[in-house]
């Protein structure tokens, strides 16, 4: 059997079946979903077929799983006794976004995968995106050598998890961090970009890339260097999921 060349990129997360509803009434069901899935996919436009380590559910559809081999090599994913993960994404008319899960069972999804759970043909990676809490962003940058790329987990970037996060820039400073903009101000208080930025730094992170959505995003690193890069102008959106 032909050996399959290992992944320069894995992401580690979950799959997720997005049920979006935009504020006209508009409906798309069933829709490929996911953070980590939404990340990679990014990453196939530079024509990477990046690995991904997921958990996923054990009635996930079989259309889904065909679209997820057509971009990415999923020898990583795990497939968990549960139900698929699945969420109605409400859209309201100023762009807010209410997360509404749909299963019983949500907490090994909202985690996502461990470095346990990494095959070996992932382990040479030299990036990983992480999408993940305190506990798993300290469990990955221990277990792998890669660059790693940290998307702090929406669901912990709460006021009672300041210091947690500053912790973890302190004591396990990954080579990025990329929260969105409501999520810094969330730990940082209501600062100019610039300002969580110069924050985020401040706190040991060797850079930043802060996610403004229309307004594009800024990226910066601890020796100075500092981008703005506008979003990408859409005419006609239809979704801005993901």
């Amino acid at each position: 059997m032909k050996d399959v060349k290992s992944p320069s990129v894995v992401g580690a997360g979950a799959g997720f079946i997005d049920d979006i509803v935009l504020p006209d009434g508009q409906t798309y069901m069933g829709q490929l979903g996911g953070g980590t899935i939404h990340a990679l996919m990014g990453a196939v436009i530079w024509e990477e077929r990046p690995g991904l380590s997921a958990f996923i559910g054990n009635d996930l559809p079989d259309h889904i799983r065909v679209r997820l081999q057509s971009h990415l090599d999923i020898r990583g994913l795990v497939t968990l006794d549960f139900p698929q993960m699945r969420a109605w994404q409400v859209f309201e008319h100023d762009g807010t976004r209410t997360e509404i899960h749909r299963v019983q069972v949500v907490a090994p999804y909202v985690a996502g995968t461990r470095p346990k759970n990494l095959p070996d043909a992932y382990r040479s990676a030299k990036a990983y995106y992480l999408l993940q809490d305190y506990d798993g962003v300290r469990q990955w940058r221990a277990a792998v050598d890669g660059l790693t790329l940290w998307e702090p987990n929406a669901l912990v970037m709460l006021p009672e998890h300041r210091a947690d996060f500053r912790a973890a820039l302190r004591d396990c400073p990954v080579d990025m961090v990329s929260p969105n903009l409501e999520e810094a101000r969330v730990i940082y208080g209501y600062l100019k970009p610039d300002g969580l930025v110069e924050a985020m730094l401040a706190d040991g992170a060797k850079a930043v890339a802060l996610r403004m959505g229309a307004a594009g995003s800024i990226v910066a690193d601890a020796n100075g260097e500092w981008h703005h890069i506008n979003a990408v102008v859409v005419p006609d959106m239809n979704d801005q999921t993901g």
